[in-house]
C-alpha cells in the first residue's frame, strides 16, 4: 500500500473510491475517556482539581485525534483540488467545492462534556479551513 509523505513523515494512505460513494468519509474519532465528564467532574472551583483531571489525557489519544480530524480533512481536499479544478471549468458560472463538516464542540465553550482534545481537533478543523485560500 502506498502512503503519502509530507517532510519525511508517512501521512495518509491514499483510499481508492468514486467520488459518488456516500460512504466516503474522514469521520471524526474522540477518544477523551479518561476525560469524559460520564466519569465524573473536577471541581472546577479549584485550580488543582481542574489540573489532575486534564493530565489524565493521553498523549496518544490527542495525536490520533489530530490526525483523524484535522490531518485527514487537509490531505483529503489537497487531494481533489485538481478534480475540483476541472468541475469549475466543465460548467461555466458555477464553482465546484469541498464541504467539510467540523463539530459544535469546536467552536462552543462548555460544547464536548470534557472530551478536550476531541473539540481541540474540531477548533483547529474550523481554522485550518478558513487560512486555505
Amino acid at each position: 500500500m502506498q502512503r503519502h509523505t509530507f517532510a519525511g513523515q508517512q501521512w495518509c494512505v491514499p483510499l481508492v473510491c468514486s467520488v459518488d460513494d456516500a460512504d466516503y468519509s474522514t469521520a471524526g474519532i474522540a477518544r477523551n475517556d479518561n476525560t469524559k465528564y460520564s466519569n465524573g467532574k473536577p471541581d472546577f472551583n479549584s485550580a488543582q482539581s481542574i489540573s489532575d483531571y486534564l493530565r489524565k489525557s493521553e498523549p496518544e489519544n490527542w495525536q490520533e485525534m489530530f490526525e483523524t480530524n484535522l490531518t485527514t480533512q487537509f490531505f483529503t481536499t489537497a487531494a481533489f483540488l485538481s478534480l475540483l479544478a476541472k468541475g469549475g471549468e466543465a460548467t461555466p458560472g458555477y464553482n465546484s467545492s469541498v464541504v467539510n463538516i467540523a463539530s459544535i464542540s469546536g467552536v462552543m465553550k462548555g460544547s464536548s462534556n470534557g472530551q478536550f482534545a476531541y473539540a481541540t481537533s474540531k477548533a483547529g478543523t474550523c481554522a485550518e479551513f478558513g487560512v486555505i485560500p
